[in-house]
């Protein structure tokens, strides 16, 4: 059996040969624009094309807490059938017919002061389509991995001056850039007052809100926070405006060349990873005059908490915060970005391989389940708890968050539109992630996932039910890698390469593919950390590769 990476190399000439002195490592900033110059030009109101019942839609606990932004653009190559102006009118259309059987989108959000439960208000209110212009084309971006700061300029706040309960769920904007065109699909929940709301405000929606924003909006959030800590909401009278902004942002952006870009910004509370892809699907087959791909399960309140809620488990994965707690100052969430580095690690398929073989080859329980995800997850498991440096504790805790789909354990058809995943985790101290073999911690992996069981999952919910907290772990791995978007297939063709908007969170870390035929690349690793602490994880991400 291989000892080393180059003996496995020397045995798989069929794979990508890796390099074991040197990983591809994109440690600087490409050239990219950082200022896109955006002008909007119109705005005008989108409707579905009858009118749709009346109604609101009950919010699982799942969705309350997760009201933070995400953001994706999907690239494509020139087609001369599908020009940018027809693209944009063929978006629109399927936006407008998507609003029948996603009412919620063109609806506004709500809190139920009876019930004190934030719910989609389906009322029909519509989306917005906005016209602008930027003068740039697609090949001054760059790199298209590499994020680019200049696209979170594309997520404009046309709607600021509306009154709150006036403000659109959907905004599409259409652009120029230099002779090209970009339309945006952007919907945006009403956004709520913090006034008054000291007694029912649950702080995982603070902790999920400072994860995405931009840094004006992070410190308005931040400062909230510390209000809400302090329990002095009801004393000051302090009305903020922004923090459940929640929106699906869809721009769709033509270059000189013929080639475009769809951006497509959600908040988590619309859809997770798998019903957004389904939204995709289906926004293709409209805008291609076909029927639904799939029809969405819009009942969330199959996610709903027992009556009365029953905790069967302890939950050492979620904290619970006790009244007048004072959290840390600062925390891992006040950051800045420019305190942090931000490297992409690329794994090639024989890297995988690798990791794989090398799990297998050392003693495993049977219960070690060795997949690409479990062993990516365990190396940068590995490589981020022993990543402290002066810090470095060998007794301390370590413990990682992923994201499991919970639709089969509950029963749930896979069509389920809201968010239907949980946190799973793996602990263990920082001596034994060390000392141990990789066959360990990918069991511990693994043994995070199978303790999702259906009783599991719906002891989350109740424990949502009855508690205020957050999800309780070192950091969490957000994996978009086998999510599928750049497999959605539209009338003018699949995206050449989608990804993530980034913003850099030294508590998540980001597992995202490369471009497909592109380069030799599987998965890429996002990873945003204190400079020191950033050397400590790249020479660890080495070593533990050799």
């Amino acid at each position: 059996m291989p000892t080393s990476k180059s003996e496995f190399q020397s045995i798989a000439p069929n794979l990508t040969m890796g390099t074991l002195s040197h990983y591809p490592i994109k440690s600087s900033a490409p050239k990219i624009i950082q200022d896109l110059k955006v002008i909007i030009h119109d705005t005008i109101t989108i409707f579905p094309p009858h009118e749709t019942e009346k109604r609101s839609m009950f919010l699982s606990n799942i969705d309350q807490v997760l009201n933070f932004n995400v953001e994706t653009v999907h690239f494509f190559v020139a087609d001369p059938q599908f020009p940018s102006q027809v693209v944009a009118e063929m978006l629109k259309s399927a936006l407008s017919e998507a609003l029948v059987v996603y009412d919620f989108l063109a609806g506004r959000l709500r809190l139920n002061l009876d019930t004190q439960r934030f719910e989609f208000d389906c009322n029909g209110a519509g989306a917005q389509f906005v016209v602008g212009s930027s003068e740039f084309e697609l090949c001054e971006i760059g790199d298209l991995v590499y994020p680019n700061p200049g696209f979170r300029q594309l997520v404009q706040k046309s709607y600021d001056d509306l009154a709150i309960h006036d403000r659109p769920l959907c905004i599409i904007q259409m652009f120029d850039v230099t002779r090209t065109t970009c339309c945006r699909f952007f919907l945006s929940l009403s956004l709520i007052s913090f006034y008054g709301m000291n007694d029912y405000w649950n702080l995982s929606r603070l902790f999920f809100i400072e994860v995405n924003l931009n840094m004006r909006i992070e410190r308005l959030t931040m400062r909230c926070f510390e209000i809400v800590c302090d329990d002095l909401m009801s004393n000051i009278g302090l009305e903020i405006e922004i923090a459940f902004e929640v929106r699906i942002e869809i721009e769709l952006t033509s270059f000189k060349c013929g080639g475009f870009a769809i951006g497509v910004a959600t908040n988590h509370a619309t859809f997770d990873g798998i019903s957004f892809k389904t939204f995709l699907q289906n926004l293709a087959s409209l805008a291609a005059d076909k029927p639904l791909a799939t029809t969405p399960c819009n009942d969330r309140r199959l996610l709903a908490a027992r009556s009365p809620p029953q905790i069967q488990f302890d939950h050492p994965e979620l904290f619970k915060i006790p009244t007048g707690i004072d959290l840390p100052s600062p925390t891992v969430f006040d950051t800045p970005e420019g305190e942090l580095d931000f490297k992409i690690f690329n794994l090639t398929s024989n890297d995988i391989a690798y990791l794989k073989q090398k799990a297998k080859d050392e003693p495993f329980s049977t219960n070690a389940k060795i997949t690409g995800f479990n062993v990516v997850a365990a190396h940068v498991w590995r490589c981020k708890a022993l990543s402290s440096g002066a810090d470095y504790d060998p007794e301390r805790v370590s413990t990682v968050l992923y994201a499991v789909d919970i639709r089969s354990r509950l029963g749930l058809p896979p069509s389920y539109a809201g968010n239907a995943v949980l946190s799973a985790y793996a602990s263990a101290r920082c001596k034994e992630i060390e000392e141990g073999p990789l066959s360990k911690l990918v069991e511990m992996v693994t043994e995070g996932t199978k303790r999702m069981t259906g009783e599991y999952a719906q002891s989350v919910i109740d424990w949502g039910e009855v508690n205020k907290g957050f999800p309780n772990g070192e950091f969490l791995i957000s994996s978009w890698w086998r999510l599928g978007f750049a497999d959605v297939e539209y009338p003018w063709g699949k995206p050449r390469y989608s990804c993530p908007v980034v913003y850099h969170r030294k508590d998540i870390i980001l597992l995202f593919p490369d471009i497909v035929g592109e380069s030799n690349n599987e998965v890429n690793v996002l990873v945003a950390l204190p400079s020191k602490e950033m050397e400590n994880f790249e020479a660890l991400f080495h070593k533990f590769l050799a």
